[in-house]
C-alpha cells in the first residue's frame, strides 16, 4: 500500500466514487428489507390473531411459536430473509469502506504532522 499523500487522496476519492456507485443498490436493499419486514409483521399479526381467536387456549410464548411455525414456509418469510441478507451485506460493505476512509484520513493527518 502506498502511503504518500497523493496515493492516499486518490484512494479516498476512489472510495467516495465507490460509495456513490453503490448508493442506489444500498437504498434499494434497505427499501426492500423494510417493506418485507412490514409485510411479514402484518402477516404475523394476522396469523397470531387467528390463533388467538381459536378455541385453543395458548400461552403468549406458545402463541408466538405456533405463529412462527405457521409462517416459516410462506413466501413473506422467504422474501424477508433474502431482503434482510441483501441489506446486511450492503451495510457490511459500507462499514468496510467507512473503515478504509478512517484509516486513510488518519494517515493523511499523521503525514501532515510530520
Amino acid at each position: 500500500m502506498k502511503t504518500d499523500p497523493g496515493s492516499i487522496a486518490q484512494t479516498l476519492a476512489d472510495i467516495d466514487t465507490d460509495l456513490a456507485d453503490r448508493m442506489n443498490d444500498i437504498e434499494s436493499s434497505a427499501r426492500s428489507y423494510f417493506r418485507a419486514k412490514r409485510d411479514y409483521e402484518y402477516e404475523f399479526a394476522q396469523e397470531r390473531l387467528r390463533f388467538k381467536m381459536s378455541s385453543e387456549k395458548l400461552t403468549q410464548t406458545d402463541l408466538d411459536n405456533k405463529t412462527v411455525v405457521e409462517l416459516y414456509n410462506k413466501e413473506s418469510y422467504k422474501t424477508l430473509v433474502v431482503a434482510e441478507s441483501d441489506y446486511e451485506a450492503a451495510k457490511a460493505a459500507i462499514r468496510v469502506l467507512e473503515t478504509r476512509v478512517g484509516i486513510g484520513q488518519s494517515l493523511l493527518r499523521m503525514q501532515r504532522e510530520l
